[in-house]
């Protein structure tokens, strides 16, 4: 019965429904985000439902609405990285220098009760790839300091104790941040681009769910 209720709303499933919503929110959200009183789209919202077919819904009251920070496009854009010129402007743009109208803002929300939140949680697919980008930041890290830095600092040490003159020290020196580059994959222009990517990507997600 649940997950009946879930697919009226976020699948469409009651059409009625949605076009008693438009029809009594469409001058509401026409305005800019800024100007919409929320408890006033939330009286509206709960007049539609109880004109639609799902007022038999007993889970009815658990749709709510949130005003987001961005379109949904933007929000796509995020987390997809796509890199245009005209995109970056998009991803990157400051979400108080963007109008949105509340049609662009509002997204359905829905209160999932104790025990069935253990199971429907909308962030946990979000937060389990956060953790496995947080993993791989830190065996990256790791591996850096671990397996290519430290080693390649003592083979530095015990080489520059036989050092007799300048030269053979700028040579241990070079030898020491050459190995160091190339260990870390960081000479390879590819590597170093699907790594920077990479980065970049994790970054992105959770500025994006730190948002949200």
């Amino acid at each position: 019965m649940f997950t009946r209720s879930i697919k009226h709303y976020f699948l469409m499933d009651k059409g009625d429904f949605f076009v008693h919503f438009m029809d009594l929110t469409e001058e509401e959200l026409k305005k800019p985000v800024d100007d919409i009183v929320p408890p006033r789209l939330e009286a509206l919202l709960e007049l539609a439902l109880r004109m639609s077919t799902a007022n038999t819904d007993p889970f009815k009251d658990d749709l709510k609405i949130d005003l987001m920070p961005h379109d949904v496009i933007t929000q796509l854009l995020r987390v997809l990285a796509i890199e245009t010129k005209q995109e970056k402007a998009i991803i990157n743009a400051d979400p108080t220098d963007v109008a949105l109208s509340g049609l662009e803002a509002f997204s359905f929300d829905y209160i999932v009760k104790w025990p069935l939140s253990l199971i429907i949680n909308r962030f946990a697919a979000a937060f389990a790839l956060r953790q496995r980008m947080f993993n791989f930041v830190q065996n990256i890290q790791y591996y850096m300091m671990f397996e290519v830095m430290e080693p390649t600092w003592h083979i530095m040490e015990n080489n520059l104790k036989t050092a007799s003159n300048i030269d053979d020290v700028l040579c241990h020196h070079t030898s020491f941040l050459d190995n160091c580059l190339k260990d870390c994959m960081l000479t390879n222009p590819e590597l170093l681009r699907i790594f920077s990517k990479l980065m970049s990507v994790c970054v992105m997600f959770t500025n994006c769910i730190q948002v949200r």
